[in-house]
């Protein structure tokens, strides 16, 4: 009888032994995903998403985050690309699961990946703070000049954008997360060009040309003037 008791106590007892050890190692796990550094989350996040990371100098910067804040599976990629971003960095993939992370100014050197972009396939671009090279195909190649110019205010930091007027195409180089709002607005001003619309412009460029001869005529002016005064002396 005493047998038939003990079983049902001792099973019990190791139930709940065993759901304590699970809660415990849940905790172990979320403290070793919570970072504070931005290195301490570079070693987190590889260990998370299976991936390598290779950088030239120590990585420097805090990160905080609030209390019930951690890297998993489904978030540790968009937060740690954004880590990077904020502190002034990025990564640039250079094997199949192998990044090398650099100063974000440092973009413009580095050969990223290139897309190009289709309104079918938006999501071509992923949605995280890397760095892409994306090509805008247009629907109206004579709106490439003013929609680059139009952009411009709104690149991020180490973003930069050129027109290919005669392929009637814009080449983006941003953030993913940035070049996804932009592509977004080009859908909305690549609309045809009106006849008013196609005259103010070329007012607009008579008007730049003009003041592009005006500067260069005035510092020729200068420079000749600086010359007469050296001879002079």
């Amino acid at each position: 009888m005493r047998m038939k008791m003990i079983k049902p106590i001792l099973m019990t007892s190791l139930l709940f032994a065993g759901t304590a050890y699970a809660k415990s190692g849940n905790k172990k796990i979320k403290k070793s995903n919570k970072c504070k550094t931005l290195k301490g989350c570079t070693n987190v996040a590889s260990h998370i998403l299976g991936q390598n990371y290779f950088f030239s100098k120590d990585l420097k910067g805090e990160v905080v985050l609030t209390k019930d804040l951690t890297l998993n599976k489904d978030n540790a990629e968009n937060l740690y690309t954004e880590f990077l971003n904020i502190h002034g960095y990025t990564r640039v993939q250079v094997g199949e699961k192998t990044f090398k992370i650099l100063p974000a100014r440092d973009i413009r050197y580095t050969p990223t990946k290139m897309i190009r972009y289709t309104a079918s396939e938006p999501n071509a671009i992923p949605a995280l703070s890397d760095y892409y090279m994306v090509t805008f195909k247009l629907k109206h190649p004579d709106n490439a000049r003013s929609i680059s110019r139009a952009f411009r205010p709104f690149m991020s930091r180490y973003g930069r954008i050129i027109d290919a007027s005669r392929a009637g195409s814009l080449i983006i180089q941003d953030t993913g997360k940035n070049l996804r709002r932009l592509a977004s607005l080009i859908e909305e001003v690549d609309k045809p060009i009106t006849d008013d619309m196609r005259e103010q412009r070329e007012i607009e460029a008579k008007r730049r040309h003009e003041i592009e001869l005006a500067k260069a005529s005035s510092c020729s002016s200068k420079g000749g003037h600086n010359h007469r005064e050296n001879k002079r002396k």
